[in-house]
C-alpha cells in the first residue's frame, strides 16, 4: 500500500467533490496514469466510491464521490481493512478513507 496520496491528486479529487465537475474527475486517468481507477457502488447505501490502485494492484485510496463534506475523513489504524471498518466509513458518508494510519 502506498504511504500517502500526493497533494495535487487529493486536490483534484476534492475539486470534483466540491463542485461535481466531471472534467476534474475524468482527468485522473490522463493526469495520474500510475493509478488504476475504478468506480465502486455500494448496493445497500447506493453510494459511489472512487478506488485508486497502484500498478501492483495495491489499494492506494478510497474516496466517497458524494460525501457530506469534501474535507472529512475516516482514518484506518490497521491493514488489512476489516469489514466493520469499511462499513463504518460507508455509514459515515465522509469523503476519504485515509489509509495512512495503517502504515
Amino acid at each position: 500500500m502506498a504511504a500517502s496520496i500526493p497533494s495535487p491528486l487529493r486536490q483534484q479529487i476534492t475539486t470534483y467533490l466540491d463542485n461535481g465537475n466531471i472534467v476534474s474527475l475524468s482527468g485522473l486517468m490522463h493526469d495520474w496514469p500510475e493509478y488504476n481507477w475504478q468506480r465502486l457502488i455500494d448496493l445497500n447505501s447506493r453510494q459511489s466510491f472512487l478506488i485508486g490502485l497502484d500498478k501492483q494492484a495495491r489499494l492506494t485510496l478510497i474516496a466517497n464521490l458524494n460525501p457530506r463534506q469534501s474535507d472529512s475523513a475516516v482514518t484506518v489504524k490497521k491493514f488489512p481493512l476489516s469489514r466493520d471498518g469499511v462499513q463504518g466509513f460507508i455509514d459515515s458518508r465522509k469523503a476519504w478513507l485515509d489509509l495512512g494510519g495503517a502504515l
